[in-house]
Formats: C-alpha cells, structure tokens, sequence
C-alpha cells in the first residue's frame, strides 16, 4: 500500500519490527540520542528523575514492546496489511514520563499518521519515539505540531477543565477524552509485608503524580496505622526531591493550622477523609466496618478511578494485585476505553 506521497507504506510486521527494535534501544538505555533526550527531560522537568524515566522505558519495554505483548494486539484484533490509515491528533498529558506513549504505539501500529501537540513537561522523551519511528518508516508518519489540523480523529487528555474544553472543541469528529483520575487501595488487615511493601511502589511511583498512582486506602475501623508506615519505609528517599519536600510541608502545616486529623511520619501523611483525590505528598484514608461499605463509594466514583488494587475480588470492579498498578498489560486500556476498537470504526 502506498501512501499520498508516494512512500512505501510499512507492512504490519516491518511496525512491529520498528516497535520492537525501540524496545530494545530502551532496554540498553545506550543509545547517544536518548541519554541526550533523557538528560534534557530531567533538566526540563524536575519530577522526571533519571530513575522514574529509567523506570517508565523499562515498564514500556516489557509490557508494551515485546513481541508477545504486539503479538497480543496483532491477533487479538486480526490486524493485517488492510489500512485504511487516517490523520489522528495525539494531545497526550506530561504528569508522568512517556505517559502518552501507549495511544501513540497503538495509533502507529495500527498505521495510521499521528500529530502529536506535546506536553511540554514531556517533549523531550516523547521526541525521542517521533524521530526514532521516523528515521524507519519511510512515510515519517509522526508529525510534531503546535496546533493540530487536518485531523479526522483525537485523543486527547488532561485536567477535569481541559477535559470540557476538548469535548467541546472536538466535538465535530470521533474522539477519547480523558480527564482527571485517580487509584485507590483496599486493605482487609491481613496483607503480608510483601504486599504492604509492594503497596509503597502503587504509591510512590513518579513521586505519586500518575493516575494509577493509589491517593487513598480503605482500611478496616482500628486498623494499625504503624503497618503502613513500616511498609512503606523503604520509599522514604522520597522526601530528598525538593519539590516533594514542599508539598508535604506544605500539607502538614495546612492541617495543623486546620487542626484536622491525619497522621504522618518522615516523609508521608495519612489524611482521614471521604475525599478521593488526595494532595500530593500524602495519601487519603478512609475506615470502614464491613467489605461492603466502600463499594457504594467505588460504583460512585468509577469514572473517577483508573485501578483499584486489592488482594481479593472486588464485586463488579478488576482489581490490580499489590505493585502493579504502574505496569498495565498492552491491552489495558486507559480509562477502560478500547483504543484499538475505537481506531478500527474510523
């Protein structure tokens, strides 16, 4: 198949050959362009530290590009050499390094011509996969642009304000808009330290700034608030990034002021609350008496929340075991909206 221009139009296996093989660059983390773009990331953006960068290419490697989790998607969708490719808008959000990786993966395996607009929080990195796709695909089909145009589909993300405006802006073609989200967690009281530690990687990742990042945790009533701080004390470096630092002082001081309850130790607060979204630097609780008395508040908030992580079944939700929340499979789609299916209706 042939493109506009002229250019030869990739075959469905050389993609997966080009995905592949950046999986590879991200596992040796050699290549002279990317330690440049991971250099200029960090200095760019604070919270992306060389370990959390190091951390999301490695999570993209093995989840995202491996042949099997391409396969997956391949066979999964009966994906062949029948393009039809369209002009997609990526506007992917920068809370998090790569965070708008997976929708520009998906609209490239499926061949279809991406602009991307860039977080500037995040442009470095996600630079770095435009030109390194480019450089192998003859028809140089990731576009990076100021403003989008020409565009016959969007997927877009950002705050719950943002979100309005792109629903309305975007209104007139097919669209995936994403807003605000948050994880939570559901303990019973018996979790073993493993998991609690586990927990800490839910919580801490990306400095807590991702949406499957857990904010909150349903505790049983009486529930031993030492556990969670004993569990968590191998993430207490955290405290070490100045920007962290701030906000936890930053919280402390507030509630004191306030003087509403929480309890924290060196580098984390535990705030007792029924809100969902908690302040950066500390994690909302909520106690409760009986399983069933926080799954009115999840079916309630459910579009509010990207993972529940539990080490039981849940009534009606998927949950996530106890340090997964930050490695989705290639097939766990943001928001629990299908971007493959949704690029397929085009």
């Amino acid at each position: 198949m042939n493109n506009s221009k002229g250019d030869r139009f990739p075959t469905i296996i050389e993609r997966r050959k080009y995905l592949i093989e950046l999986g590879f660059v991200f596992s040796e983390c050699a290549d002279s362009e990317l330690i440049s773009a991971i250099k200029q990331a960090e200095l760019s953006n604070p919270w992306f530290t060389q370990t959390n960068i190091e951390k999301s290419l490695d999570a993209i490697r093995v989840h995202f590009l491996s042949s099997e989790s391409l396969d997956l998607i391949i066979s999964k969708y009966h994906l062949d050499d029948s393009v039809n490719p369209k002009r997609i808008g990526l506007i992917p959000a920068g809370n998090i390094p790569l965070v708008g990786f997976h929708d520009l993966l998906i609209c490239y395996l499926l061949g279809h011509y991406i602009q991307i607009k860039y977080s500037d929080k995040d442009t470095p990195l996600m630079k770095y996969v435009g030109d390194f796709i480019n450089a192998r695909d003859p028809r140089k089909p990731i576009s990076s642009v100021e403003k989008i145009s020409g565009y016959e589909a969007i997927i877009a993300t950002g705050s719950d304000n943002s979100a309005k405006l792109f629903k309305y802006y975007f209104s007139d073609v097919p669209h995936i808009i994403r807003h605000n989200r948050t994880s939570v967690a559901v303990l019973t009281g018996e979790e073993t330290d493993e998991q609690l530690k586990a927990l800490g990687d839910d919580i801490f990742s990306y400095f807590g700034l991702g949406c499957r990042n857990v904010g909150k945790l349903f505790l049983p009533k009486n529930y031993d608030l030492n556990k969670i701080f004993q569990g968590l004390s191998d993430f207490e470096s955290v405290i070490n990034h100045h920007k962290y630092k701030n906000n936890y002082d930053y919280n402390k001081a507030l509630w004191l002021l306030g003087k509403e309850e929480f309890y924290h130790n060196d580098f984390i607060s535990l705030k007792v609350t029924r809100q969902l979204h908690a302040r950066l630097g500390s994690v909302n609780i909520e106690y409760y008496d009986d399983l069933n008395d926080f799954e009115f508040f999840l079916e309630e908030n459910k579009n509010k929340l990207q993972c529940i992580v539990a080490g039981f079944p849940i009534n009606n939700h998927i949950t996530v075991p106890f340090g997964m929340s930050q490695y989705p499979s290639i097939d766990d789609f943001a928001d629990n909206i299908d971007t493959v299916q949704f690029l397929l209706q085009l």
